[in-house]
């Protein structure tokens, strides 16, 4: 009689000891810059490189110019670490960077620094006190000799090479650029590249990680090519700046949804008036919905630009009008806007624009919160409302124009500009998700438009088909892009730039996507930023404030998701050797890891969104947002057992396979993008 009491004590207990143990994650990582040699948050090295590979490991950056402020020991205290990547020796205050950075080595904190420490010399070439550069050699347990260096590479050559961390991407030849003689003093640092001198025999420990961080000596984190300019790794980071912060923390993921790759398409509003090339009547905005936007099943986010109706004839607008609201009526696309007169340039000192509407003045409200409005009141049908705006021209937003969006909860989006081929091969094309301006954030798109790939739209004009490229080298070898099909309305213009564009659709409709709009992709990465991460005991984390965000990836995990004990999970799996955790729409999960097989039904794999996801003795019941077909894989269920699947109104008789695995695919007959509700029930 007194079970219940007891069990529900022990509940309560459980729970209190859980919570008890919870700290929070440190997720962020402090970039400190020169403000000389960068006068803005994404003008300097580690945004321009270290950066995507840091938030692709789970991290945030903020960002501090060190000649201006030095953080406090109390702000330092929600970093996970420290990264420099100065482009030279000197800064102002370099005696009272050096004795800062000395004092948070000493109080624990990890600095990797790349190239140069940046603080030998002051703003006029003075040289820092002798006992302050010591002090900082004691603690990043380093002996350097500047007077022993060289930058010809006939005198250099290397004694040690670990290729897996420093030839990541191209291999040493005979250009090696630099030569410091510099040692770590730590007995356990590894030492990744060691160089000597040869006419002196002194060596350089020129790439290591010790116990206070790491170390990149200059010219030896990437290689550059003199003759065209191409760009390559020679560090690995994603291996090299994990292994300094020693984390394993789970990784926020804006690639994947319930385990496939996410997917989104987007059209700028450029061009929707241009008359095609291909009968020299038809508007191309009109070939793009023919032949494009009501034939393909997967989900585009399609803008306007409301100048190109107010600037055209009466009888023109009408027409374009017309045109824009049977695209947004397609069950298929989502309506965004390209503003009202288009900056090309948004900084307000050489502000220009491409479209000068009667009466119309510009101010972040008009032009962002104005189109919109225009755009709901005129052409989007009843439950269709628009919240979405695709930065135009440079897609450089000032300070002003990013508050607007800011605070008006607008999902903004535009720039950065992905490309990594043959022209560009290398991930350091790859950039990161975002910017800031002044602590504001803009959210970058994922891919680049057909103007990268056409000479801005000179020729060739099939050349965005090349986007294909980029799109598997950042899925292939490892995963660290979403995939974005990226033009615009003056792609109408030609056979070949159409069919450029359905066969990048066609392809990814053959890979394993989870479709979403572009709106969406906006809020995924807005939850990469604000999701907190708890530390629940040994294996254990809570996830909060994700927003959208969907996936938490484990790098080198070979534990499962404990089912039972986890909440707010759907299910997992692996890929390239990451684990993928899939997160149901709750406010909060747990995720509880073992090293024992799933018993319980869980989500392995979905072509799309999950909603409503519920496990009963009755079966599983859930709901999938889907376009064109119907994909889902579910684990931990009884083996060679056949289950009942019913979706989209349709019954399936489908036997498990010898692993408890069901895998269910169904073609879908029309192209809604829409919830479908599914139940699966064992029969026997």
């Amino acid at each position: 009689m007194f079970r219940p009491k007891i069990l529900f004590l022990l509940i309560i207990s459980s729970l209190v000891c859980v919570n008890s143990f919870a700290s929070e994650v440190k997720r962020s990582i402090l970039a400190v810059v020169d403000g000389e040699e960068a006068v803005s948050e994404s003008s300097n090295l580690i945004f321009k490189s270290a950066a995507m590979p840091l938030y692709h490991i789970g991290y945030t950056i903020d960002y501090v110019d060190v000649t201006r402020r030095l953080p406090p020991d109390e702000e330092m205290k929600k970093y996970a670490g420290i990264i420099s990547w100065f482009m030279d020796n000197k800064m102002k205050g370099a005696a009272s960077y050096a004795k800062w950075l000395t004092r948070q080595l000493n109080n624990g904190y990890k600095a990797i620094i790349i190239d140069q420490f940046g603080f030998q010399f002051d703003e006029n070439l003075r040289p820092i006190p002798e006992e302050v550069m010591r002090d900082f050699q004691k603690a990043f347990r380093i002996e350097a000799g500047s007077q022993d260096e060289t930058d010809i590479s006939m005198l250099i050559e290397a004694v040690h090479i670990d290729p897996a961390m420093v030839e990541f991407e191209r291999k040493f030849k005979n250009d090696l650029p630099y030569f410091m003689n510099i040692k770590t003093l730590d007995k356990n640092a590894k030492v990744f590249l060691k160089l000597k001198r040869k006419e002196t025999g002194s060596t350089s420990d020129a790439v290591f990680i010790n116990s206070r961080g790491g170390f990149v000596l200059s010219g030896y984190a990437s290689y550059l090519n003199l003759t065209n300019y191409q760009k390559r790794w020679w560090i690995d980071p994603f291996k090299f700046f994990p292994e300094v912060f020693d984390t394993k923390m789970p990784k926020p993921d804006v690639t994947t949804i319930n385990g496939s790759r996410i997917f989104f398409a987007q059209i700028d509003g450029d061009g929707l008036e241009n008359i095609s090339k291909i009968d020299g009547k038809t508007y191309s905005s009109k070939m793009i919905y023919d032949r494009i936007l009501s034939q393909v099943r997967l989900p585009t986010s399609v803008s306007v630009i409301v100048g190109s109706f107010l600037s055209s004839g009466k009888e023109a607008s009408k027409e374009l009008r017309s045109i824009a609201k049977n695209m947004f009526s397609l069950p298929n696309v989502e309506a965004a806007s390209h503003g009202i007169a288009h900056p090309l340039i948004w900084d307000k000192a050489k502000r220009k624009v491409a479209y000068k509407p009667s009466g119309y003045e510009y101010s972040p409200e008009n032009e962002i919160g104005g189109s919109i409005k225009y755009i709901n009141e005129n052409l989007v049908p009843d439950g269709k409302k628009t919240n979405t705006f695709f930065w135009t021209g440079d897609c450089r937003p000032d300070y002003d124009a990013l508050k607007y969006v800011t605070d008006n909860g607008i999902l903004a989006l535009n720039g950065g500009d992905t490309r990594f081929d043959r022209q560009f091969p290398s991930y350091l094309y790859v950039p990161p998700p975002f910017r800031y301006v002044n602590g504001l954030r803009q959210n970058f798109t994922v891919g680049a438009n057909e103007d990268l790939y056409t000479k801005n739209w000179e020729g060739p004009f099939y050349a965005q088909k090349y986007a294909l490229e980029t799109y598997k080298n950042t899925e292939f070898p490892m995963r660290v892009r979403a995939i974005d099909i990226y033009y615009h309305f003056y792609t109408g213009e030609h056979d070949i730039s159409i069919d450029s564009i359905k066969s990048l659709y066609d392809w990814a409709e053959s890979q394993d996507v989870s479709p979403i709009y572009a709106s969406d992709y906006v809020g995924v990465v807005n939850g990469m930023i604000t999701t907190k991460i708890e530390e629940l005991g040994v294996n254990g984390w809570r996830i909060k404030n994700n927003n959208v965000l969907r996936t938490i990836r484990f790098d080198n995990e070979k534990n499962n998701v404990d089912m039972k004990r986890s909440k707010g999970v759907l299910g997992f799996n692996r890929y390239q050797g990451s684990l993928y955790v899939h997160l149901d729409n709750g406010k909060e999960s747990d995720i509880f890891l073992t090293g024992a097989h799933a018993t319980a039904p869980y989500l392995v794999k979905a072509a799309g969104s999950i909603k409503d996801w519920a496990v009963s003795n009755g079966g599983i019941s859930f709901k999938l947002r889907a376009i064109g077909r119907l994909s889902f894989v579910i684990g931990g269920l009884s083996a060679d057992s056949t289950f009942k699947v019913t979706a989209d109104k349709r019954v399936s008789s489908i036997r498990a396979d010898k692993n408890g695995e069901l895998k269910f695919n169904l073609d879908l007959p029309d192209i809604r993008f829409d919830w479908v509700e599914i139940t699966v029930k064992q029969t026997h």
